[in-house]
């Protein structure tokens, strides 16, 4: 669904009781916006194809990475070496290392071999680590050594998640996007979106999904109308 969005915003490039209605409207706009960020980062949780995190590198379990190496190391030292790898697997040992790094040993299933993350001591992700969590980090390859793969400058994927969320979420274009979508729908969404995001998402994919076509050229007819009043809110959103 938020691809379609993302298109929208495409064609944007190319007193008390008024105050009550704007914190209404706000708050609906809010929702949203949130349903429609939280929505796509479901997709990209169940590795499907994000229109937002896409840009976040392609995930490698730990058995994955041991196997590759242990196959064929220089093939090995092509996919990982030096490059942005996002590494996801069992935590089997947390400790400090010798250069005051933290030091995350990721279990597999094959004896001898292992995955090793050089990550930030203070982290708070990692101070909330016990053995046996689930580990999600974005990773630079480095040196394969003593049959363990290793991987430094790691930090925790959910804060690049949060970063895309804040920035999206901020993006002129995309709040003009989602204004345009609340407005054009305003009877059907106002009264779910402003009581929250659950029944905002429901009703926003009931609309978009019943009819696209009819939905895109509803949304572009309220975007072509109301221009100065989108630039007026947003800004120059458009060319």
């Amino acid at each position: 669904m938020i691809k379609k969005i993302i298109l929208l915003c495409g064609v944007l490039l190319v007193g008390t009781s008024q105050a009550a209605v704007i914190n209404r409207e706000e708050i609906a706009l809010n929702n949203v916006i949130n349903s429609l960020i939280n929505e796509d980062y479901e997709v990209f949780k169940n590795d499907g194809k994000s229109a937002l995190f896409y840009n976040i590198p392609e995930k490698h379990r730990d058995i994955e990475i041991v196997r590759d190496y242990e196959n064929n190391e220089i093939y090995a030292n092509k996919k990982y070496l030096g490059k942005n790898i996002r590494v996801t697997g069992r935590a089997l040992e947390i400790r400090s290392g010798l250069d005051g790094l933290g030091i995350i040993e990721l279990s597999n299933r094959t004896r001898g071999s292992g995955v090793q993350l050089k990550v930030g001591a203070d982290s708070e992700y990692v101070l909330g680590l016990s053995r046996g969590d689930l580990v999600d980090m974005i990773c630079v390859g480095d040196k394969y050594l003593m049959n363990t793969a290793t991987f430094k400058n790691c930090t925790p994927t959910i804060d690049t998640v949060k970063q895309i969320y804040q920035y999206t979420s901020n993006l002129p274009k995309f709040r003009a996007t989602a204004y345009v979508i609340l407005k054009t729908y305003d009877q059907q969404l106002m009264p779910v979106c402003v009581s929250g995001e659950d029944e905002c998402l429901k009703k926003l994919k009931s609309i978009m999904d019943a009819d696209n076509s009819k939905f895109t050229n509803e949304t572009l007819q309220y975007l072509n109308t109301h221009k100065s009043e989108l630039e007026d809110k947003f800004g120059k959103i458009f060319n």
